[in-house]
């Protein structure tokens, strides 16, 4: 299953976490808005590693590693809602630890 932020403006546990794999980095962000304008900017400033900065395509990438984050929170369901606007199952928290252990792919992420 693939989970989106239910609401881009309500701040999740641990606020915005945006991750920059090539980095090896990751940056904390209070409002949804910030956190894409950071991601921008780094992109920006590290031009041969090819991060997108379209402000669209970044705000989705966003909301695709926040919600996948917040997914694994136990009692966090209720900031997030499956990509195709469905509600996210009671013990979504359960199956993906049991996935992650497993080394399944999970939320669109890699093993």
């Amino acid at each position: 299953m693939k989970y989106r932020l239910k609401n881009r403006q309500t701040v999740p546990p641990n606020g915005f976490i945006v991750r920059f794999r090539k980095l090896k980095a990751e940056q904390q962000y209070w409002s949804f808005n910030a956190a894409v304008s950071g991601y921008i900017e780094v992109a920006n400033a590290n031009p041969k590693l090819g991060l997108p900065t379209d402000a669209g395509v970044v705000a989705d990438i966003v909301d695709e590693q926040n919600a996948a984050r917040v997914a694994l929170i136990p009692g966090a369901a209720s900031y997030i809602v499956q990509v195709d606007g469905r509600p996210v199952p009671e013990n979504v928290n359960v199956n993906l630890r049991a996935d992650v252990k497993a080394g399944k792919t999970c939320c669109g992420g890699g093993k």
